[in-house]
Formats: structure tokens, sequence, C-alpha cells
């Protein structure tokens, strides 16, 4: 903490920050569950066009919270756990929005992980089920794998046919 007395922390910047920073939030939320919905779906496509906007989104995320960080930090606080409960206790009694909206924050960060942790399983699931099928796929047409001993990728035209027409 800063001992300076003179240090006067912008709440009014944080509040503004914390707010589009929500709002990136709830987008981003958005998208993961539209990418659930795909992921469910087997929806490829959908899935290879929500890249781009969760990405911009983590990107945008990654800046409020540097902003929010500058903030913690010019007001004398640590930019963690603690530095941001002592922050929110001595200034949340003259701006009364400043805890709720924090708490609304980190809500809706406990969803969005949530929500991505379930789809991470969900790829984990899929990635199982699609490397069980090549190893069936190789062991049928007489390749032990993608590679072969010596490291070099293993052409299927090399192993047996598995059908003729």
């Amino acid at each position: 903490m800063n001992g300076n007395p003179r240090v006067r922390p912008d709440v009014a910047a944080y509040l503004r920050n914390l707010a589009e920073e929500q709002s990136v939030l709830a987008r981003f939320v958005e998208l993961l569950r539209s990418e659930q919905d795909a992921l469910v779906g087997g929806d490829a496509d959908r899935l290879a066009a929500l890249a781009e906007p969760k990405s911009h989104c983590v990107a945008a995320l990654q800046a409020h919270a540097g902003e929010r960080r500058a903030i913690l930090l010019a007001a004398g606080q640590t930019p963690d756990r603690d530095g941001i409960g002592s922050w929110m206790r001595e200034h949340g009694k003259t701006e009364p929005r400043l805890p709720q909206r924090w708490r609304e924050f980190i809500e809706l960060a406990r969803v969005a992980d949530q929500i991505n942790r379930s789809n991470g399983a969900l790829i984990a699931s899929r990635l199982t089920v699609t490397q069980q099928a090549l190893t069936t796929l190789f062991g049928a047409a007489g390749i032990p794998g993608a590679y072969g001993a010596d490291g070099n990728a293993v052409s299927l035209h090399e192993g047996r046919q598995l059908a003729v027409a």
C-alpha cells in the first residue's frame, strides 16, 4: 500500500474500465456459448468462424486488465485479490457501485470459466474419438500410426487396401 496521501485513485476511471471490461466479457460468454453449441452439433465451420471474434475479445480483456492493474498500482495497491479487496473496501464506502459492479464482474468471469472448461472437455472428448477412429483406420490399413519409426510421415498408400471397388 502506498502511504502517500497525495495519491488519489481514479474511481471513475476504474468504474468506466470495469463497465467496458464487463461488456467485453459478456460478449465473450456469448461466443463461448455459441462455441459450445457448435461443438455439440459438430459444426466445424461455425467453430472456425468463432475463432477470430474470440481472439478479439481475449485481446480486449487483456487490455482492460492491464488498465485495471495500472489504476490499482497508481493507487498504491497490489494488482491481486488482496489489493483489489483492500481498494474496494476503502473506496466502496464513497462509491457504493464499486463493490457491486466488481461482484457482478467476478460472477460473469466464473460463468465464462465454467463454459470454457466445459468446451475444453467437449474438445478433449471429440479428440479422443477422432484419435481412436484414426488408430482403427491405420490398423485396418496395416499402418501402425501416422508416423513411421524414423519419424517420417507414413503415406496411407503404403499400407494394404481396405477395399477394392
